[in-house]
């Protein structure tokens, strides 16, 4: 063999023998990288001092021991310590390495730095609309109340600092309360940094505005009021007063009543409005009422979670007059009577509903005033919005 082939050959034998073992050495370990922490400690200068001596001392069991004695020519040192309680002292040598007065003793405190954890959060998306706050909560461990959480929206500097974080005792979770003009549509990442600079993050936060359909919106433009056109089956309880025949046997007595109504619909809170309800009541065979009766509307929309606008039920006060008339004895004595109540509306769909209340009515101008309650259920059509 050649010398130089007999040299390449040498070699490459070296190198594929002395890399196999490599890695065969290294084939088992598990390499972990590990967050190490810098304490810097200063003190004011001494102009006669060639150098310093620090001694630093950790508690322990009640007792400080010595942890480190470290010399340096700096008015300053940098170590790293482990999580615990410490105090340290200078100790200044001047020229002839004859040490200076003694600084006291400075106590201070080590805490563990903890490493945040973000696995998720929720909602996915954060639609924006007639809300004023909005809540996004974030799923990990290692949450603390003294973590600085923020978010950012791509493409932008832009740092959101929420209006309120609520840490949950266990630490797995945080919500994040926004306001609505904090936020904008966009993609955003969380971060949250714990005290010692150690900090997690996790993207995908999308805002986005909530869609209204073009039909909704061309309605709110067009009707400013909504119509309410229902039946309801009628029943009396008398509380007190009354004729002789309203005993309790002649309680629960039937009727059916039309009520048609106009209420405002761009109120913000509040919606107001009026009805007009025409009734009749069979207290007996010979005792045959009508009533018609006005009131004052005050109500409050609840909308469902599908879209902003469209309407899940609604609670409605009342409150009015009326006047209640025997036409089968014309001598009878007409009543007046003052009203108010409330009932509870449900739509199953946008436009059907369903309308379940009580009214009490007092009834004046008689012989014998009487107090009564008046439970009805009924359905019924609204048309606008």
């Amino acid at each position: 063999m050649a010398p130089s082939k007999f040299i390449l050959f040498t070699i490459y034998y070296f190198l594929i023998t002395h890399c196999c073992f490599l890695f065969a050495q290294t084939a088992g370990y598990d390499i972990q990288v590990q967050t190490r922490f810098v304490q810097r400690f200063e003190w004011m200068p001494d102009e006669y001092a060639l150098h310093y001596e620090v001694e630093i001392e950790r508690e322990e069991n009640g007792i400080y021991r010595r942890f480190l004695l470290e010399e340096t020519e700096n008015a300053f040192i940098q170590v790293t310590l482990p999580p615990g309680n410490f105090r340290y002292r200078v100790i200044p040598y001047d020229l002839f390495n004859r040490p200076g007065m003694v600084s006291n003793w400075l106590d201070f405190v080590i805490n563990p730095a903890i490493n945040p954890h973000i696995t998720g959060f929720s909602p996915d998306i954060i639609y924006l609309g007639r809300m004023e706050k909005y809540t996004l909560s974030i799923f990990g461990n290692n949450f603390l109340d003294e973590s600085e959480i923020s978010l950012f929206m791509f493409g932008t500097r832009d740092v959101i600092i929420p209006a309120e974080v609520l840490i949950l005792s266990d630490g797995t979770e945080a919500q994040l309360i926004f306001t609505g003009d904090q936020l904008a549509e966009g993609a955003y990442q969380v971060l949250i940094k714990n005290p010692g600079g150690l900090e997690a993050s996790i993207a995908g936060v999308v805002v986005i505005k909530e869609v209204i359909s073009e039909e909704i919106v061309l309605e709110d433009q067009g009707q400013a009021f909504n119509f309410y056109l229902g039946a309801s089956y009628l029943t009396l309880l008398n509380i007190h007063g009354g004729e002789d025949w309203m005993t309790a046997s002649g309680q629960y007595l039937s009727g059916a009543a039309l009520r048609l109504g106009i209420v405002s619909s761009n109120f913000s809170f509040f919606n107001v409005g009026v009805e007009v309800v025409p009734a009749w009541y069979s207290f007996s065979k010979e005792a045959q009422s009508l009533l018609l009766e006005c009131n004052l509307l005050l109500q409050k929309e609840f909308f469902s979670r599908k879209t902003a606008q469209r309407i899940a039920a609604a609670l409605v006060f009342r409150t009015g007059a009326g006047i209640n008339m025997d036409f089968i004895d014309p001598e009878t004595e007409t009543a007046f009577y003052i009203n108010m109540g409330f009932s509870f509306f449900w739509f199953p769909v946008q436009r059907f509903y369903l309308e379940a209340g009580v009214n009490y009515s007092y009834l004046f101008g008689t012989e014998n005033p009487a107090g009564r309650l008046k439970p009805f259920a009924g359905v019924g059509l609204r048309f606008g919005r």
